[in-house]
């Protein structure tokens, strides 16, 4: 199978059956043999020279059996480095991840300042979970790399899901003053900076990241986001209005500026923005009840009750659309209607507000029991 591969030129598959070859039979030359072919018809002549030297020592009788169809060509090094590239995509895509990593480790120990490699490496190990080796790999990444920041960007994000938001925030800001212009930096610098509660220097992080990366709708999203979380609704607008024209196809985005305009009381606004919401997502419960509430906002209730019938058939235990849907129908003066709607919603917060006291006197209770049962521990000790 390697060898019929080999010939179709798939050296991801051809070196997946060689290995696998090694693997079953320790003690069998001829797959290392192939294997250091495949190797040296590339160009690849270092480690085809450690496959031989490892068929010999595994078989000292081995002899090599002829060929015919392997032609050696003499290959530039940087086309020998593209071939390890292309060969381990291919190992990554056919889920062989150890093998993927052998080659990446035998490219830089051939060529140590293939820093590229090291940087796909460090990815590698990090999708792994295996955080130390992958630290290492993208630490070793020189300033004067152009992949220094990408590998400074990925241990940040190795340190944030440690739980390790100052070191994190901290990779960042160095990276930062040598790279100033690398609006990525400042964008993941906001976040790390929000998730310390630092509002006002995220604010400053955001907004240096939107004039560095001014068509990046995420980066003008997360700023409108810590806009309202000041209290600056007017800003938030403008800056998700623009993360809207920058992603018209991110319904998410059209969904919270729907929101900010209802906050607003622009729902001539926000039926616009829902309204391209469920031409994607039409079954989407609260962006039906958005669309409904605005409607009936503008006083168009005969709009309104279809797409309010539609959330209590998708959850009928939704009090917010029972409560419109009863103000619709009294609208349009179907009264009895109305007034049952409204009962239902009456209803629905009744039992709500009876679990909630029994789930406050259940735990009560609890803590009781608990405090009881520490102090006959405390009088026994």
């Amino acid at each position: 199978m390697g060898r019929c591969y080999q010939r179709l030129d798939d050296a991801g598959r051809a070196y997946i059956h060689y290995s696998n070859a090694c693997d079953t039979r320790p003690h069998a030359a001829e797959p290392r043999y192939y294997l250091g072919l495949m190797h040296q018809g590339h160009g690849a002549h270092e480690l085809a020279q450690r496959c031989f030297a490892d068929a010999l020592r595994v078989e000292p009788t081995f002899v090599s059996p002829a060929v015919q169809d392997e032609v050696l060509i003499t290959r530039s090094e940087d086309e020998v480095v593209q071939w390890y590239y292309r060969l381990s995509h291919d190992l990554k895509q056919q889920q062989y991840k150890e093998e993927a990593e052998r080659i990446y480790r035998a490219l830089l120990q051939w060529r140590p300042e293939e820093h590229y490699a090291r940087y796909l490496l460090g990815n590698l190990l990090a999708r792994a979970r295996r955080w130390d080796e992958s630290m290492a790999e993208y630490g070793q990444v020189p300033p004067q790399n152009d992949y220094y920041v990408r590998a400074r960007l990925r241990m940040s994000i190795v340190l944030r899901l440690l739980k390790r938001t100052k070191e994190a925030y901290d990779i960042l800001f160095e990276c930062a003053k040598l790279h100033p212009s690398e609006g990525q930096l400042f964008l993941n610098m906001g976040k790390l900076l929000y998730d310390m509660n630092m509002h006002h220097a995220a604010v400053r992080a955001f907004e240096r990241s939107v004039q560095l990366l001014p068509h990046d709708p995420q980066a003008h999203y997360l700023l409108g986001f810590m806009y309202m979380i000041l209290g600056h609704e007017n800003w938030t607008l403008a800056a998700w209005r623009k993360a809207v024209d920058l992603a018209p196809d991110t319904d998410s985005l059209r969904y919270d500026l729907g929101y900010m305009y209802i906050r607003r009381g622009r729902y001539d606004l926000a039926v616009g923005e829902f309204s391209r919401v469920l031409e994607h997502w039409p079954d989407d419960v609260e962006s039906n009840f958005m669309l409904g509430m605005c409607y009936k906002e503008l006083m168009e209730p005969a709009r309104s009750i279809p797409l309010l019938e539609k959330v209590l058939r998708r959850n009928p235990r939704h009090a917010q659309a029972l409560f419109y849907l009863g103000a619709c129908y009294l609208q349009i003066g179907n009264t009895s209607l109305g007034k049952a709607y409204l009962r239902r919603y009456d209803h629905l917060i009744r039992q709500n507000q009876t679990r909630s006291r029994a789930s406050r006197s259940e735990s009560q209770r609890a803590d009781r029991r608990a405090d009881k049962h520490s102090e006959v521990v405390s009088a026994a000790t």
